[in-house]
């Protein structure tokens, strides 16, 4: 097969994930090792709303999602205010996106978002 990744904005994500006081190793998170089993799951399933591809890393600590066109429009339209948000409340639990990236296979491509999730490591309180 022929694959190629490319990273959109790789200077917005950067900014946005060089601002963050709890980044994610990227390296660790995404291992395909430890998340085969986690993509073969998701695969599996019908996928979040408008049947998008949406899997956990195995630790638990990255989202991974497949983008509509018109998520990636709307992403685009709202850039600006997301950096400029995040970049003012820097404890924020809006979930921090780390990249947009394009991944081309010989026909065809797909959009994937690569975003913190939030609310690893927090102790929830049932009430």
């Amino acid at each position: 097969y022929d694959i190629e990744l490319h990273v959109l904005f790789p200077f917005f994500f950067e900014d946005i994930i060089d601002q963050d006081e709890r980044p994610v190793d990227f390296a660790e998170s995404l291992d395909i090792e430890a998340n085969s089993k986690a993509i073969e799951k998701a695969g599996q399933a019908d996928g979040g709303k408008g049947g998008a591809f949406f899997v956990f890393s195995s630790d638990n600590k990255l989202v991974i999602k497949t983008l509509t066109e018109e998520d990636y429009t709307t992403f685009q339209k709202i850039a600006n205010e997301y950096h400029s948000y995040l970049s003012s409340n820097p404890n924020s639990l809006i979930s921090r996106i780390y990249g947009i990236f394009v991944v081309k296979f010989t026909d065809s491509y797909q959009r994937i978002l690569v975003m913190k999730n939030t609310l690893y490591g927090l102790s929830l309180i049932h009430i």
